[in-house]
């Protein structure tokens, strides 16, 4: 079997070689970034060294301070998300480009690095937040998800360390922010319209409306498809293979050519199946202010009845 060493998002024209390769036991062993890329615990290992590479750790600020990988920094959830928009109401939104743009510099990233993002635990789901935030930013080519985090680091043997890095303030260009994220007024206006799939990426109990919530009224968007983010991701947080993400997302209704938004509770979620989308090539947007905002207004129509079905 070949190892895995990096992989990269592959267009969905080619899934079929994808499969192909996944089935084999084996990826594409390249380390070129993209939108949906992801490096193994074995490629950075090999490259730890690399004074280009910044590892992310996200997750438990104690948990960092006790032990991460070498070289990495720190940031917490509300370093990149605003918890609280005094402006809509909203909770876990983006934060300003300027601001985290200099999060970022702070942390000694600049145009030439290579980011690495990794969770402290088997939940991936702050980690594919921040690898959005930095799409968003438009870094999204040089970003790159650490396939089973924390965990699988230290299952493979490697060492993790409690002493900080020695940090040099970076230098971020400015760049124009990728248009990545939907409004109500825009889903509203292409509610079940062809060649658009609205996917919930909440548990099934939540989208069917059988859970309560107290932060929004039950059941999801009508028309939207269910596909919860924990199908996509295995116990121990590694992204589950090509062929299986393929399947799971043709079930869901994808088609090549489709424009895909994803929601969940607050955006966060969500995240975690546009990144797994564009592991493969989908193009997916995310609507931020998801089913928190959507359910507010008591004349947006919600249902807890399953979607025509595009299975």
């Amino acid at each position: 079997m070949v190892s895995l060493h990096a992989t990269t998002r592959i267009p969905v024209s080619a899934w079929l070689l994808t499969t192909l390769v996944a089935l084999a036991g084996c990826q594409p062993d390249t380390a070129t970034g993209g939108p949906g890329s992801i490096v193994t615990v074995d490629w950075l290992s090999q490259n730890v060294a690399d004074t280009t590479i910044v590892p992310i750790h996200v997750g438990s600020e104690a948990v960092f301070n006790e032990e991460h990988i070498p070289g990495a920094r720190y940031l917490s959830f509300a370093d990149f998300a605003v918890r609280n928009d005094s402006a809509t109401g909203l909770r876990n939104e983006l934060p300003p480009p300027d601001t985290m743009r200099q999060r970022l510099e702070a942390l000694g990233i600049s145009d030439d690095s290579k980011i690495v993002v990794y969770s402290d635990n088997e939940r991936t789901l702050f980690a594919t937040r921040l690898l959005f935030t930095l799409d968003y930013l438009g870094l999204g080519e040089q970003s790159f998800l650490l396939d089973g985090g924390l965990l699988a680091w230290k299952a493979a043997g490697n060492p993790v360390t409690a002493d900080l890095p020695d940090t040099r303030p970076g230098t971020l260009s400015t760049k124009p922010v990728n248009e990545l994220v939907v409004d109500a007024a825009w889903i509203a206006a292409r509610m079940n319209t062809p060649g658009y799939v609205l996917v919930d990426a909440r548990p099934h109990e939540q989208y069917a409306g059988a859970q309560e919530q107290t932060e929004s009224r039950q059941g999801h968007i009508p028309g939207a498809v269910n596909l919860p983010l924990t199908e996509l991701y295995d116990q121990d947080g590694k992204m589950r293979h090509a062929a299986e993400l393929q399947r799971l997302f043709q079930n869901a209704g994808f088609t090549p050519g489709d424009t895909v938004v994803a929601y969940c509770v607050t955006g966060v979620l969500a995240t975690g199946v546009t990144y797994a989308a564009r592991h493969l090539g989908y193009e997916i947007l995310v609507y931020d202010g998801s089913i928190e905002d959507w359910s507010a207004d008591p004349d947006r129509p919600m249902t807890a009845s399953p979607s025509a079905d595009r299975r």
